[in-house]
């Protein structure tokens, strides 16, 4: 009785994940590199080297390439986030089930 608790409990989380998976939308590789982020708007002025007012609305962003950005703001991040991620190679199954199963639970996209 309990082998089969086990099997049912499998394929109906299997099922649920597969009905997870396939709802999903997978946004287009192709158009990564074209997508619009919103910024602040950076007045500067008449030399263009000093930065007179920066306005934005809810959000400040400004967008820095990758190779900008400091090894300890990266190394900080990962640690805040995800202090294993070398260990794991940024998926650990046992987490994305866990974040299956809650945003099932709840009905919309809680963890990820």
């Amino acid at each position: 009785m309990f082998l089969i608790r086990i099997l049912l409990a499998g394929i109906l989380l299997g099922g649920a994940l597969l009905f997870f998976v396939a709802s999903v939308s997978v946004p287009n590789l192709n158009s990564f590199d074209e997508r619009k982020i919103a910024e602040s708007t950076k007045i500067y002025d008449r030399t263009g080297n000093i930065l007179l007012y920066d306005v934005h609305g809810e959000e400040k962003r400004t967008v820095i390439p990758f190779n900008e950005i400091p090894r300890s703001v990266k190394n900080a991040t990962i640690a805040i986030e995800d202090d294993s991620f070398y260990q794991h190679f940024g998926f650990r199954p046992f987490a994305f089930l866990r974040a299956v199963f809650i945003n099932i639970l709840r009905g919309s996209f809680e963890q990820g």
